[in-house]
């Protein structure tokens, strides 16, 4: 299946998958995740190629619990 963006370039069709876990120690919470495991090269629009693969990690801390 192809995907129209303006009717004259066709974008390829496309899907992206992501992972995220957490774990919680007291009052501190732990997070870790991935953007776009599979690291694949897809479009929404054409001549405009999205970002590659990306990760973060947050730390958060609740006062007063």
């Amino acid at each position: 299946r192809q995907c129209y963006s303006d009717g004259r370039f066709p974008v390829a069709a496309y899907s992206v998958s992501h992972v995220k876990g957490d774990v919680r120690l007291g009052e501190v919470t732990l997070e870790a995740g991935l953007q776009n495991v599979f690291d694949k090269d897809y479009e929404i629009d054409e001549g405009f190629p999205e970002e590659g693969r990306s990760g973060y990690a947050n730390i958060t801390w609740e006062f007063g619990r």
